[in-house]
């Protein structure tokens, strides 16, 4: 039986009302719109270099070459490395916070089948991105070198978990917890983004994953 009761293959997994703010963080900015604009950008382009390399595999110089800015923009903006690294990753931790936070305030209005729908359509946007899937598990990897980074982990695994027990309390899911299908997720999420290095590709096998669990099971 399904979770989402009621859903069937053909049903679409779409949220209740549309959420604007679910693509705060997700949709690249264009970056010669605003100063904020350029700065979200080079970050999400740090999130691209975390994933390609992990967090020791670029320069200052890289992020400017891959953001399109100069070195000195991103020093100006920045600083240091290390602090790059860490509004990098508190900007990722933001990027989960916002997703699940609207996801379960819309949640609770509407039916029940549209409740299930945009919880599950928030899973997909939790771990549907092979950048952000990667650049999150080396968050979790530097969080034992950084408290900053350890901070962020615990908020981006805590939002997670969040989103699933929501799921699951509308569900009357019992059985593997929460915390356990969170990291179930991001240990499926890191393997399909292996094998698939296509974006496009790797979106399309972890909500399939994700349909799998949680609609057609």
């Amino acid at each position: 039986m399904a979770v989402a009761s009621g859903l069937t293959q053909s049903s679409p997994l779409a949220p209740a009302r549309p959420l604007r703010a679910w693509h705060r963080g997700t949709v690249t900015a264009n970056k010669s719109t605003t100063r904020g604009g350029a700065r979200a950008y080079t970050l999400e382009k740090v999130w691209e270099l975390i994933a390609d390399g992990g967090v020791g595999a670029f320069s200052m110089r890289d992020v400017a070459t891959t953001a399109g800015v100069s070195l000195g923009t991103v020093t100006h903006h920045f600083g240091s490395r290390e602090r790059l690294v860490d509004e990098a990753f508190a900007a990722l931790a933001e990027r989960y916070s916002t997703i699940g936070h609207v996801a379960i305030t819309s949640s609770r209005s509407g039916s029940h089948n549209e409740a299930c729908n945009t919880l599950i359509y928030a899973l997909h946007h939790l771990w549907g991105e092979r950048a952000i899937t990667l650049a999150a598990a080396e968050l979790r990897t530097h969080a034992a070198r950084s408290a900053a980074a350890r901070e962020c982990a615990e908020s981006v695994t805590e939002i997670c978990r969040l989103v699933v027990a929501e799921l699951h309390r509308i569900t009357d899911r019992t059985g593997t917890p929460p915390s356990q299908v969170v990291d179930l997720l991001d240990t499926a999420a890191v393997r399909l983004a292996v094998r698939h290095q296509s974006p496009d590709n790797f979106r399309v096998a972890i909500r399939r994953h994700v349909n799998n669990v949680y609609v057609y099971a």
